[in-house]
Parts: structure tokens; C-alpha cells; sequence
């Protein structure tokens, strides 16, 4: 990758965030730098003078060595103009430490360096060119295998050169040192011996402090303290240098404004806004420099900050942050996976602050035409991660892939899911009420219903949700009642979906027909169909939960009466497209035969005409059959598979014939083992139901057996090196990036050693899910409670910098958190907001 260059010596610049020049000062845009003051010509003869002030006496210039007067050791080597230049600030290539003996500026050089002639770091330097000692002090240097542990280094080995000095002074001085060190060894061994051992108490950094007794008679009263407080703020504020380091480095460094975003992000958590602010500005010059646009990135850590201002009753801070968030939102790009998940945090704030319009706004500009699976699947995504994010901050599990999407305006929904976390209901309930399109009011009730159970929200809210539910109309109500119901305590929810299920009208499967009446069939229009079974499965789901085996199967089989009903079979469609590809002149005749037609121009427009029907009629099977699996897929993951494996192991059935015509059934197997349940037989195809997809193939049918192969992989030990077998294709990226984080969370919980996790990780194919896995397991495993090993873990195990600053960043959070539950915040643990219980 091509390097910014210094305008004033050409070097080349491995920072390209720097406004200044690390070999010789310059002003990386062009202006003149600074001018340091140099030490003069006679103080620099008074220093060398007094180095041999020590009793000896002058000799001739001819007679002296270059050590004793010529300091500088240019004056005998012709090849001084090639000196090797100083860098001023350590950096990789140049972390060896030198100080120039004129002027005392210290620089950095290479290694191979060492006894060469190099070339001052100051430019002001009278006599600039001297020879590079071993090190400043004479002592071997240590390399850092990190550019920030050089820095670090840097700062501790400070000292101003010796000089000359006189042998004796030297012996004297190694002499005394012997002697307290003997003493102080006499001393020890006559101590009197410790009777018990006093708990270890690691410091913040890693070390012990400084006002920790050493011994437990130097405690009053004789006694080993308990504890000592651990200072976790400051131990966070520490990461957080470490993170900006880490986020300068410019090699290796695939995403430098998502690091910016993260230090901004952990400032902000740690009540320090104007250090945020500048991490935020970096944000500006990461811009131009890449030809981004990503001043959006602030809007995240912004609205987090709202939230914690409005927990804290910080009402009138809260509303100024949300101003610079509505700038922001009116810029967000459109169809970008962190701008979707940026305008469902924001639109949860606005609606939240009483302008509900203003955040509907703000989703529906990032909607896009959901018949395109692409856009479906990045906005999906987009939705799930931003709720796995919310959850994951208050303490919460994500949801699983399956739940996102199956969302028919996930954006949408996904707010609900993010007010829920907060703990403002009634502004959720408003939300919900507020939708316009009857699929996605039912998926919004649906996924609020189910946060109101997971959380226990007070019983109030459910009955304001059940209201809102009921006046969008009986499908919407019978599926949040079913929700509702999957709580043991809630009698009354569970009798409502019983009586509102028993309401619901029987249904056929629909026939193909003639050829006539393929070619005059209308479009066929799913959503009543989908928005009556999404209903009738949930209930199924809730009976089964609740241990009513009897009214689950009877809601399965009416679920396959509903979908059945719009559109004929899927197979059944199958063969007739399929008959197409194969024999389209046998199809001509029949045409012909039934048409009673004889001429060939209107037998050749009929049966384009029944081509494009039988098109028309197959998409609308493969995406009906779809919808099928996905609500299927959600009565597993709710306490259903029995129910479920009940109702498809009757070959008879309806239901059987629909799923069995090929592997795509696999989505029950992925379903049931993301929940850590199993169900291997559903991947055994049945050949007297299979029929192969012909003139229509959709990504899911193509996605589909990977996804059961690599969850096959990852259950049989694989772990995340199954990973690679997702990477192996290119559809649904937004389901198939879902499902590696799905296999790390997994790992996560049963880790034992964090340096196998996070080199388990580095394994995986694809970069971008690297990063991604990184920042979700580093935060998991630090609020496991292995926020300690996590530390250690960081400096055995080769991350990029953007693998770096997010690790760092979960164990600022966890030292957050840690500072939250110490002894001296309370007793309990300090409620994020979005508590279960929060009222709004």
C-alpha cells in the first residue's frame, strides 16, 4: 500500500494519521516546522571538557583517541554524508535508541544500525552526525515486538548520555551498590517468617501497588488486609491508550474509522467527551484519507450515551446529544450495514424522546424493495445485529439468526427489540401501533411479546400490547396472545389464542388445473395467507410450550391448509415446469388438444402464455414453501420439535409432501441445533416425495445445504473451522455471516482456554468474519468473567490492529461493568437502562 511521504526529506511516513514527520520534524502538509533550540558550541566544549576534568591532563589533538577528543567520531570517516537518519518516534524498523551527543535529542534508528554513522534527529544540531553506541546508556536494548511497546519503552529509557567517565568514579559508585545490596540481603535473611499468606490482589497493569504492604507487620494492628480496591476506572482508561495506539497503526489496519469509532465509544462510556470528541474528529482525517464518508460512525456511541444520560435523569444533556444525532441520521448512506443498524438505535432514541414520526423517518429511508433477496438479506442482518448488540450490552442473549429473519420489515421490528432492552415499553407499544403494513405490526407484537416474556415486563405492558394487537385485527392478536402465553403465569393469554385459533376458517390445498386455467391464474398475493399462518404457528409454539401436544398438531396441519390454499403443491408445480424444460413439444400438443387449436402462431403464443404462468405459479411456490420452513423453523426454536417431528413423520400428510420434496428441509435440522437440540432425521430425503426445482432456483436452495453441512461440521468438533465450508459460497452473505457469529457465541460458552479461542478464530476463511467473530468473542469472553486471561491472551496471539482495539475495547467494558459492581458503587450491581422491569 503506498505510504504518505515527508514533503521536506522524502521518507516515507508509516503513520499516515501523523501531522508531523517522525524523521525530521516537517509539518507532513508542507509548512515550515518548529525550530528547536540547540545546545551552543561552548556549553557542548564545557560538557566534553568535564568529562575529562577527572585529574588527567590535555594531550595534542594528533595524539588523542577519537573517543577522548573527537566525542562525535565523524572527523576520521569520509562516509558521513550517508549517515542514517534518526527517526524521532520509535516505529517498526526503527526502535534502537540513540542520543545524539550534541544536542541530547533522542532518535530512533535500526538495529543494524548500531556503530554506524546516523544522523541526528534534530536538523537545528550544529554537529549532527555521530556514531550509533550499542545503546544510550551502553546497556543492550530491548526490542518491542509491538510499535506501541516501543513507545512505552521509549518513555522509560529517558536518560541523558554519561559521557566520559572516569574508571574510578565507576568502581566507586558499582562498589556501593554491592555494599546496600549486601546489607539489604543480611537484613531479609534475619527477617521473621510470615505464618500465613494473605490473598493476592492483582493491580490494574498487572503489577502490584505501590502502597500495598509488603509484610503484615507493617499493617496496623499486625493484620493482612482483606482487599485491596482495584482502581477499574483508571485500569480502563489505560486500555483505552492502548486502543489508540493500536488504531494509529496503519499496516494491517483494515477498518481505521471503526477503531476511532470504538476508543470514541469507550471514552464516552467512561464520562470523558472531550477525549471522545477528538477520537471522533480523527474520524474526519480517516475520511479524506481513504475517500470515505464516515462521520456517521459517531452516531452509535452517541445514542448509547443518550441512553445513559437518560437513565441517570440527565434529561436536557440527553436531548442535546440526540440533536447532533438527528445531523447525523439526515446523512446516513443508504443500504450500509452500520448505517441500518445506526437508524434503528436512532429511531428507537427519537421515538423515545416523543417524536415517533421522526424515527419512522429515519428506518424507511434505509428500507429497499424487499422482493430482492440482497436487500432482504443485508437488511436482515443489519436488524440482528443491531439487537445481538443491545442484548449483549444489558446482560441479555442475542436472538438467534432464524428470528431476524424471518422479519418482514426487519428495521422496523428490530426497534421494538431495542426499546424493549431500555425498558420503555409504552413507547414500544406506540411503536407497534404505529406500523402501517399488517406483516410487519404482527412481526413487531410478536418480537416485543416475547422481550415482555423474556424480561418480565410488568403485567400493564402486556395488556397495553394486547390492546394495540387487537385493534390491528384477529391474526395479529392471535399471534401476540400465543406469545404472550408462553409464560407459565399468563392464563389468560393462552385462553384468548385458543378461542381466536378455534374462529379461524379451514382451508384446501389449491389444484394446478387445466391449461386454461394456468395460463388466465392471477398473481398469486402470499401476504394473508403468511400473515394468518405466522399467527397460527406461534400458537402452535405456545401449545406445545405449555404442554398441550393435541391443539399443536391440530395448528401444524391447519398451517399447511393455509399455505396450501393460495398456491398449489410446490411439487405439483415442479413437474409441470419441469415437463417444460424436458418435452416442451409434448406440452404443445396437450396444449393444442385442450385449446382445440390448429394454428401454429396461436399455439406458439399459448404456450408462451402457459410458460410464464407456470414461472409466475413456481416462484410464488419456492417462496410460499419458504415461509413454510421459516415458521417451522420458529416453532422448533420455541419448545415445538416434538410437535413438529409429530406432524412430518405422517407421509400422508400435506404438510410431509410440502417439506420432503428436497434438502432445503434442512432449515428445521439448522434450527433445532442452534437451540442445542437435535433432529438428524429430518436430512434424510425422502425419494417418493423428492422432486428437483426446475426454470427456478432461489438462493436458499443453493445456501441451504451448506449451512446444514458446516452446522453438521461444527456439532461433530469441528468448532469454527466449519466456517470455511459457509465461505464456499456466495449467496445470503447477511444469513451466512449470522451463522458463524451463531458457532462462535456457542464456543464461547463452553471455552475453557482464551488463547485457543482467539487462535480458533484467526483460523477462520474470511477476514471480514474474523474481525467480527474477534469483537463478539473477546466481549462474551470478558463478561464470562475471563477479562484477566483475555489480557494476557493478547500479547501471545497475533491480532490486527482492528482485531486489537475491539478485544480492548470489550475489556474496557468489562472494567465498567467491574466499577459498577464494586463494594463502594452498592450492594447490587447497577441496572443498565433497559432493565426488565423499567416502566418508560
Amino acid at each position: 500500500m503506498d505510504l504518505p511521504t515527508c514533503p521536506a526529506c522524502g521518507q516515507s511516513v508509516l503513520d499516515d494519521e501523523a501531522a508531523e514527520c517522525p524523521f525530521c520534524g516537517a509539518k507532513m502538509d508542507g509548512s515550515a516546522p518548529a525550530r528547536k533550540k540547540a545546545p551552543s558550541a561552548g556549553k557542548a566544549t564545557e560538557k566534553a571538557a568535564a568529562g575529562g576534568a577527572s585529574g588527567t591532563s590535555k594531550k595534542p589533538a594528533a595524539d588523542a583517541g577519537a573517543g577522548d577528543e573527537d566525542p562525535f567520531a565523524i572527523a576520521q570517516n569520509p562516509s558521513a554524508a550517508r549517515a542514517i537518519q534518526c527517526a524521532r518516534k520509535p516505529m517498526k524498523g526503527r526502535s534502537h535508541r540513540v542520543v545524539c551527543p550534541m544536542c541530547e535529542t533522542p532518535g530512533f534508528i535500526p538495529r543494524s544500525a548500531v556503530g554506524k554513522q546516523v544522523r541526528c534527529a534534530n536538523r537545528e544540531c550544529l554537529v549532527p552526525v555521530f556514531t550509533a553506541p550499542e545503546s544510550a546508556d551502553g546497556k543492550p536494548t530491548r526490542v518491542p515486538a509491538r510499535i506501541s511497546d516501543g513507545e512505552v519503552a521509549a518513555g522509560k529509557t529517558g536518560s541523558k548520555p554519561a559521557g566520559q567517565k572516569n574508571p574510578m568514579v565507576m568502581y566507586g559508585i558499582v562498589g556501593g551498590i554491592l555494599l546496600v545490596l549486601t546489607v539489604g540481603l543480611v537484613w531479609f535473611l534475619n527477617k521473621p517468617g510470615i505464618t500465613e499468606l494473605g490473598p493476592v490482589v492483582i493491580q490494574p497493569g498487572g503489577g502490584n501497588g505501590e502502597d500495598e504492604p509488603e509484610d503484615p507487620d507493617e499493617v496496623p494492628g499486625g493484620t493482612p488486609p482483606a482487599a485491596v480496591q482495584v482502581d477499574h476506572r483508571k485500569a480502563a482508561l489505560q486500555l483505552v491508550d492502548q486502543m489508540i495506539q493500536a488504531a494509529r497503526v496503519n499496516i494491517g489496519n483494515s477498518n481505521k474509522a471503526l477503531c476511532r469509532r470504538l476508543t470514541g465509544d469507550a471514552y464516552l462510556r467512561l464520562g470523558q467527551e472531550t477525549q471522545a470528541r477528538a477520537e471522533f474528529d480523527q474520524l474526519k482525517v480517516v475520511s479524506s484519507q481513504r475517500g470515505q464518508e464516515v462521520g456517521y460512525y459517531r452516531l452509535g456511541p452517541l445514542i448509547t450515551q443518550y441512553w445513559a444520560l437518560r437513565e441517570a435523569g440527565e434529561n436536557d444533556a440527553a436531548a442535546a446529544i440526540l440533536v447532533e444525532a438527528r445531523e447525523l441520521g439526515a446523512v446516513l448512506p443508504a443500504a450500509v450495514g452500520l448505517a441500518m443498524e445506526s437508524a434503528v438505535s436512532l429511531a428507537a432514541a427519537l421515538a423515545d424522546s416523543g417524536d415517533l414520526t421522526a424515527g419512522l423517518e429515519v428506518v424507511a429511508q434505509q428500507q429497499r424493495d424487499a422482493s430482492v433477496t440482497s436487500f432482504q438479506d443485508s437488511a436482515r442482518y443489519g436488524a440482528w445485529n443491531s439487537c445481538a448488540t443491545v442484548l449483549w450490552d444489558a446482560g441479555h442473549d442475542a436472538l438467534t439468526p432464524q428470528d431476524a429473519f424471518s422479519w418482514q420489515e426487519p428495521l422496523m421490528t428490530a426497534v421494538c427489540v431495542h426499546l424493549a432492552v431500555e425498558g420503555r415499553w409504552d413507547t414500544a407499544v406506540q411503536w407497534v401501533a404505529a406500523q402501517q403494513a399488517s406483516q410487519t405490526a404482527s412481526d413487531s407484537c410478536a418480537a416485543l411479546a416475547a422481550q415482555m416474556v423474556a424480561l418480565n415486563a410488568p403485567a400493564s405492558v402486556r395488556d397495553a400490547l394486547a390492546a394495540a394487537a387487537e385493534a390491528k385485527g384477529r391474526d395479529v392478536s392471535l399471534r401476540t396472545n400465543s406469545v404472550l402465553a408462553t409464560s407459565q403465569n399468563d392464563q389468560q393469554y393462552l385462553a384468548r389464542a385458543k378461542q381466536q385459533f378455534a374462529s379461524l376458517t379451514s382451508a384446501e390445498p389449491a389444484a394446478l388445473g387445466s391449461v386454461l386455467e394456468v395460463i388466465d391464474v392471477a398473481r398469486p398475493d402470499l401476504s394473508g395467507a403468511a400473515l394468518t399462518s405466522s399467527a397460527v404457528a406461534d400458537y402452535a409454539a405456545a401449545a406445545a410450550t405449555r404442554g398441550d401436544m393435541e391443539s399443536a398438531a391440530a395448528a401444524l396441519q391447519r398451517l399447511a391448509g393455509i399455505m396450501l390454499s393460495v398456491v398449489p403443491p410446490t411439487a405439483e408445480i415442479r413437474r409441470a415446469a419441469g415437463e417444460i424444460e424436458r418435452n416442451d413439444d409434448a406440452v404443445k400438443d396437450r396444449i393444442a388438444d385442450e385449446l382445440n387449436i390448429t394454428n401454429s402462431n396461436r399455439l406458439r403464443s399459448r404456450f408462451i402464455a402457459y410458460r410464464k404462468s407456470i414461472d409466475q405459479l413456481a416462484r410464488a411456490a419456492e417462496e410460499r414453501r419458504l415461509l413454510l420452513l421459516q415458521m417451522l423453523s420458529q416453532v422448533v426454536q420455541k419448545g415445538g420439535l416434538n410437535a413438529v417431528r409429530d406432524a412430518l413423520k405422517q407421509a400422508d400428510s400435506a404438510l410431509t409432501q410440502e417439506i420432503g420434496v428436497d434438502r432445503q428441509s434442512g432449515m428445521l435440522y439448522v434450527a433445532a441445533t442452534v437451540v442445542d437440540l437435535d433432529y438428524p432425521e429430518i436430512l434424510t430425503l425422502d425419494a417418493a416425495l423428492a422432486v428437483p426445482p426446475a426454470r427456478v432456483e432461489t438462493d436458499e436452495q443453493t445456501v441451504m445445504p451448506v449451512l446444514v453441512s458446516a452446522w453438521q461440521k461444527y456439532r461433530s468438533g469441528a468448532g469454527l473451522a466449519a466456517a470455511a465450508e459457509l465461505d464456499s459460497v456466495t449467496g445470503l452473505p447477511g444469513l451466512r455471516s449470522a451463522m458463524v457469529i451463531e458457532m462462535t457465541t456457542k464456543s464461547v460458552s463452553g471455552a475453557e482456554s482464551v488463547v485457543k479461542m482467539m487462535e480458533t478464530i484467526q483460523q477462520i476463511p474470511n477476514e471480514l468474519w474474523r474481525e467480527q467473530c474477534m469483537a463478539v468473542a473477546t466481549r462474551l469472553l470478558a463478561e464470562r468473567g475471563m477479562a484477566e486471561q483475555l489480557e494476557a491472551a493478547m500479547g501471545q496471539v497475533n491480532l490486527t490492529p482492528t482485531q486489537r482495539v475491539s478485544a480492548l475495547h470489550a475489556l474496557v467494558l468489562s472494567r465498567i461493568q467491574a466499577e459498577k459492581a464494586s463494594p463502594d458503587q452498592s450492594a447490587e450491581p447497577a441496572v443498565q437502562s433497559g432493565g426488565a422491569t423499567g416502566t418508560g
